[in-house]
């Protein structure tokens, strides 16, 4: 059972259900270890709901039991999900809201111990498409009619981390091809395997694949790209050498402007601002820049390579301790 909680918003109209995830998905994703011994869970998961209808930057809330991996399986279900967002002023607005998702079975269920486990689809990949390459793929009939889709897809993974042996999950609205168009991406998603272990475990996963079509991406609008979240960031060491050199007294504060590039990492950095002003903060910032990495495609199913990005840094240099780099912008 699914229902959903969303927070006060000043909104005129709160997200909805276009499709709920159904048995078979919520089976699909269901902690092998608790259904070999027929246990039930329950998870809440909070969520923001994007201007496209999927569900992004997940976290669990709670869990029962604990312990289980109900939590890690409900955000596992989410690109399942499909939704109608919310509106303000008549116009489709992101919201924050909260998921229960039961996991209910009549004790013990068929054996899964050779069932393969859901990845997410935020993987470090090190190679997926990019904003121009899905706005190629776009279906050309929802293209000539202007609408916009979305499209899950389960894959395997092969030995070279590519993925292979697609099947649609769902794909809507029906009848456009954003399913096919999904598949075609597909096939130029790799994860870098570096060990016998990475093959090992790359082959026991199955990977669910979102992909977002929206109509804006046939305009000349900015890129319509996903919110990406570090998979690298810079060490102590590395900000320490940067920022002590200067003798800046006191809090350092810079924010950078880039562009993400193939694989992950930033290129064509510059300074948006530096505090304090004129002691060379900036050019710090720059030299850190080559040590991010964000991830190349969300879990709501957008690319982020192409994406320019704002990338906040600050560093105490009283303390000699730097501050986790929040989320990029």
């Amino acid at each position: 059972m699914v229902n959903i909680l969303f927070d006060q918003y000043p909104i005129d109209k709160g997200p909805d259900w276009a499709r709920k995830p159904r048995a078979e998905d919520i089976l699909a994703v269901w902690p092998s270890a608790a259904m070999k011994r027929g246990i039930s869970g329950a998870a809440l998961i909070s969520c923001i709901v994007t201007v496209q209808g999927a569900l992004t930057e997940c976290i669990t809330i709670e869990e029962t039991p604990a312990g289980e991996g109900f939590g890690g399986a409900a955000i596992a279900l989410t690109p399942q999900f499909t939704m109608r967002p919310a509106s303000l002023n008549g116009a489709p607005a992101p919201i924050v809201i909260r998921v229960p998702i039961r996991f209910q079975t009549n004790g013990r269920v068929a054996d899964v111990t050779a069932a393969k486990k859901v990845a997410p689809a935020n993987l470090a990949w090190a190679e997926a498409p990019s904003y121009a390459e899905v706005v190629s793929a776009y279906p050309r009939k929802a293209a000539a009619e202007r609408i916009g889709g979305r499209a899950t897809i389960g894959c395997e993974m092969t030995r070279e981390g590519r993925l292979a042996f697609c099947s649609t999950i769902r794909s809507e609205p029906i009848g456009y091809g954003f399913d096919t168009a999904a598949k075609a991406l597909a096939r130029q998603f790799r994860l870098q395997l570096e060990t016998p272990e990475d093959i090992k475990a790359a082959r026991s996963v199955v990977v669910h694949l979102p992909f977002t079509f929206d109509q804006s991406m046939l305009s000349q609008a900015p890129p319509v790209v996903g919110k990406p979240s570090w998979s690298r960031i810079p060490q102590l060491a590395d900000m320490q050498a940067e920022f002590e050199k200067l003798k800046v007294p006191g809090t350092i504060r810079v924010m950078l402007e880039c562009t993400v590039q193939p694989g992950g990492g930033l290129g064509g950095c510059k300074v948006d601002s530096e505090s304090p002003a004129g002691s060379g903060v900036g050019a710090a910032g720059l030299a850190l820049a080559p040590r991010f990495k964000v991830s190349t495609w969300t879990a709501e199913g957008l690319p982020t390579v192409g994406a320019t990005i704002r990338v906040p840094l600050r560093y105490e240099t009283a303390q000699s301790t730097p501050a986790t780099p929040s989320s990029p912008q």
